[in-house]
Parts: C-alpha cells; structure tokens; sequence
C-alpha cells in the first residue's frame, strides 16, 4: 500500500486485475448467450451462429489452461482468446443485461 492506504501498481495487482475482467467477460458473454436463447427472435440464422459460436467460446481451451499448474505461457493464446470473447460481445450487445444487479452489487 502507498500514501493514504491507496493501492500502488505491481505486476501482482495487475495480474489480478485482468484476471477479474477476464471473468467478468466470460459471465457477460454467458448471460448473453442465455439472454438469446430466450429471446423470440432464435429463429433467425445469424442468431443460431452467433450462439452456436459463443456456446463454443465459454468453454476455456486447454490450450489456455487446464489447471492451476498447467496453463499457456504463450501471451497470444490468451489475447486471443480475450479477442473472440470481446467480438462475440462487439457483435450481440446486449445493455440490457446487468451482472452486477444480479449479483446484488450496485454501482452508483
């Protein structure tokens, strides 16, 4: 900790911080997916693919990781990764949807 208790930039906190983001996308992208599911407009094509390739993207590579002690030390296997779940995301916004509110946290 820095003055005034305010945290100061490591690796670590970094580290820990994509590690939370990394998760928040991936309960994002699986509420969407969800959230398309039951919606009444299924029927359509792009709707199929786009949850047929996001159902896909959920499901963590074990290329990425597969445990604890085994994971990728290659960073473009986990941007990438980080890459498809954002476009899946760019590609079906949903503003709509609210993991905070549902987790009862609220933000301001």
């Amino acid at each position: 900790m820095g003055p005034d208790g305010v945290p100061v930039p490591t690796i670590r906190l970094e580290n820990f911080r994509d590690g939370l983001q990394d998760y928040a996308s991936h309960r994002l992208l699986a509420a969407t997916v969800d959230a398309e599911k039951r919606d009444p407009k299924l029927s359509s094509d792009s709707s199929a693919k786009w949850i047929a390739a996001a159902t896909e993207a959920l499901v963590i590579p074990d290329s990425l990781v597969t445990d604890m002690l085994q994971y990728s030390r290659d960073a473009e296997v986990l941007l990438n990764w980080r890459k498809q779940i954002d476009d899946l995301l760019d590609a079906n916004f949903r503003p709509e949807i609210d993991l905070w509110k549902s987790s009862g946290f609220s933000v301001p």
